[in-house]
């Protein structure tokens, strides 16, 4: 046999050995889920008439969100026969994409008493627009909004009746503010808009902007909260409202208050706990507020921030020379989380979650997803929550080397007898090229 000849082989042998030693004991590493390790699973119902191959989404619950570990990074989708299912994680937030259109303003004008009118002329028939922004200079207004199509400006036809606000506090550097009116996907060349009067005098039109809005609306999850303290610091001027949402884990982004009383504005502050003890701020100062007045009816009583999965929220109120103002009760909205997976109907599944230590698993189907025809999508729904000691264990899929313990030892000789094999050919032939031993 050549040099050449016998390191080819030697290497495609070691290659080989190695393949059969982790074929054997690889099914042992391929996956991470081990049922002790899970504290909890609920069963996945499957909707009537789901075909094979079928995506179907899950929307975690109270229950998920408080017994999974943060972000839902622990959730394991298992099949009746004991299998891991791949599954895809969505954050239902929604999206928006708008572009602004060639436009002119023409006969803008005002009739006494009754409202601002003008027309806007997108220069051909058959552009899609479904949105427009009244540019005003004005302040303080709350108007009723008439929009108008035409073809041929001649004939006109009412496509949508909105309303529009401005609120301002100069000494305050507040502003709010919502000019742009909604309506049906339209391509007719003609848009004429009337900003009702309603006794409020005219407002000051600088022009118009004609948008097309192709939005996706955000899915949310609303969860209740109780008042846990309400303490008044006379010093600082501020009120402090703790709120419970019951459970830790709940996605949240914004708050919105229940109170009584009109007429107000106030900066707030937000923070967030886990214990009652430590705190955290996670919103930057946002104003609160709510008139009724003959000039102005509306107001703001949300406080956004950034995600968080916190049980207990602090909301400071600076009421400045003010009384407080009396919160009654509070709501913390969420995005919704989907799970979606393949499903075959003739198999069931559960879902296990309640692992701390888990790791976020990656799956194959995340990069397939987005060619996956999402539009006939199923909706599954989740049974009760139930300790995994108190269920039915399923058998798990066992590992060849479990399965068969026999296998690993057996190549692990069979290897040896081929290395050793190897050796003796090669002493052989080194033993051939020596000289003899001296006499």
């Amino acid at each position: 046999m050549s040099k050449e000849a016998r390191g080819s082989f030697w290497k495609w042998t070691v290659a080989l050995v190695v393949g059969m030693v982790s074929l054997a004991s690889s099914s042992a590493l391929f996956a991470d889920f081990e049922l002790g390790k899970w504290a909890f699973v609920k069963q996945i119902v499957l909707p009537e008439g789901v075909d094979k191959g079928t995506l179907v989404e899950v929307v975690p619950d109270r229950a998920v969100y408080s017994g999974a570990a943060s972000n839902l990074r622990d959730l394991r989708i298992i099949s009746g026969s004991g299998e891991e299912v791949a599954y895809v994680s969505e954050i239902a937030q929604g999206s928006r994409q708008t572009s602004a259109l060639a436009a002119r303003v023409l006969d803008n004008g005002y009739v006494e008493g009754e409202y601002n009118t003008f027309v806007v002329d997108l220069g051909s028939e058959g552009v899609l627009h479904n949105r427009i922004e009244i540019l005003t200079s004005s302040e303080n207004f709350k108007r009723d909004v008439v929009v108008e199509s035409s073809a041929d400006k001649d004939t006109w036809a009412e496509i949508t009746a909105y309303s529009i606000y401005d609120f301002t506090l100069r000494e305050r550097g507040a502003n709010s503010r919502d000019t742009r009116v909604n309506y049906p996907d339209n391509t007719n060349r003609y848009l004429r808009v009337r900003v009702l009067d309603d006794g409020e005098g005219a407002l000051t039109v600088t022009g118009a902007r004609v948008l097309l809005s192709e939005d996706v609306e955000p899915s949310e999850n609303s969860w209740s909260s109780v008042i846990v303290e309400t303490f008044e610091d006379t010093d600082a001027q501020t009120s402090a409202i703790t709120f419970d949402l019951g459970s830790h884990g709940l996605p949240s982004h914004r708050l919105t208050l229940d109170v009584g009383g009109v007429n107000f504005y106030r900066l707030t502050t937000l923070e967030q706990s886990d214990d009652l003890e430590t705190w955290q701020r996670v919103a930057s100062v946002s104003a609160i507020y709510l008139y009724e007045t003959p000039k102005f009816v509306g107001g703001s009583l949300e406080v956004p921030y950034s995600e968080s999965n916190a049980r207990y929220f602090r909301l400071t109120v600076h009421n400045e020379d003010n009384p407080p103002v009396l919160v009654k009760g509070a709501s913390f909205d969420g995005f919704v989380r989907r799970v979606v997976f393949i499903a075959d109907p003739a198999k069931t599944y559960e879902l296990y979650y309640g692992n701390s230590t888990a790791r976020r698993p990656s799956y194959d189907l995340n990069q397939i997803y987005p060619y996956l025809d999402g539009e006939r999508r199923a909706i599954a729904t989740l049974g009760t929550q139930a300790m995994t000691e108190e269920v039915v264990v399923l058998e798990p899929v066992i590992p060849v080397s479990e399965g068969l313990p026999w296998l690993l030892p057996t190549v692990i000789a069979g290897a040896a007898v081929v290395v050793g094999v190897i050796l003796y050919g090669v002493f052989r032939q080194v033993k051939g090229l020596l000289p003899p031993p001296p006499e």
